[in-house]
């Protein structure tokens, strides 16, 4: 495999950097602050933030075209598209996962040749993540 250069944020990792939240752990908000590597997000993370911000679990104090300019342009955040192979990769990956998001995402991390932040319980049973998922866990990886 070689070697990834960019970093890609599940949306819990994403949200938790945005707000400061205490519970994103530490070598992750090192590897995000660092800025070593490019960071970017799967465009379903808008997607998935702006439906907890519906659902009241997610409030932010700024208009959402001004809260996503900061979450991403303003913070040096990439947005990566949902192309056709991606679609076509997440549609076969094993059903570990309900969440359909979760694997678009899954799925973009390989396709981008990428590593994936997350803390999702659920990600280390897919095997298309073996070497690329980054955990809470500082040994992890």
């Amino acid at each position: 495999m070689s070697s990834p250069n960019l970093l890609i944020l599940d949306t819990h990792i994403w949200v938790w950097w945005m707000q400061g939240a205490k519970q994103l752990p530490r070598n992750i908000r090192r590897l995000i602050d660092e800025g070593q590597e490019p960071v970017a997000i799967s465009s379903v993370s808008i997607y998935e933030a702006v439906l907890q911000m519906q659902r009241g679990r997610l409030v932010v104090d700024l208009p959402l075209d001004e809260w996503i300019f900061n979450a991403t342009t303003a913070a040096n955040i990439a947005i990566l598209a949902l192309a056709a192979e991606i679609a076509a990769r997440a549609g076969v990956l094993p059903l570990h996962h309900g969440d359909p998001l979760d694997r678009i995402i899954i799925a973009s991390t390989v396709q981008h040749d990428a590593m994936l932040a997350s803390v999702d319980a659920q990600f280390p049973a897919y095997e298309a993540l073996d070497g690329r998922l980054i955990t809470g866990k500082e040994s992890a990886q």
